[in-house]
């Protein structure tokens, strides 16, 4: 909003619940409430998912979460190359996006980056249909 873009990384994405409030009602949805005037370039990316024995408080999958907030789109990358272009996209883009990650994707070091997320059904960014432009 103040010219600049964002990039916010969550170290650990099950603490995003904290910041519920800040992403869902106002970063969200702030075009809504200004008659889509202002925009609010910013990109929120953290790692997801379990499988790598980090208990249960941090082996979530929170993405589903955020995919039904008019005004934030969820991004989901099945590959590294995936992940690089859907996040210059995001960067880009004046709308509020999430960009998860894979928690096992920075030990690989790109080599399996992604393949907790390949089974989702598009790697497609997805928003409401009414979302202004």
């Amino acid at each position: 909003m103040a010219g600049m873009r964002a990039i916010v990384e969550l170290q650990i994405w099950d603490f995003v619940a904290m910041t519920m409030d800040q992403i869902v009602n106002q970063a969200a949805k702030i075009r809504y409430m200004l008659g889509g005037r202002p925009t609010v370039p910013l990109v929120i990316r953290g790692p997801q998912g379990g499988g790598i024995r980090l208990a249960a408080q941090h082996s979530q999958s929170l993405e589903a979460w955020f995919a039904h907030v008019p005004g934030l789109v969820v991004m989901a990358p099945s590959t590294p190359y995936d992940a690089k272009g859907l996040l210059a996209a995001a960067i880009r883009d004046d709308k509020p996006r999430h960009l998860p990650r894979a928690q096992d994707a920075l030990p690989d070091q790109g080599r399996g980056a992604g393949r907790r997320l390949a089974s989702s059904p598009s790697a497609r960014p997805t928003s409401s249909a009414w979302a202004p432009t």
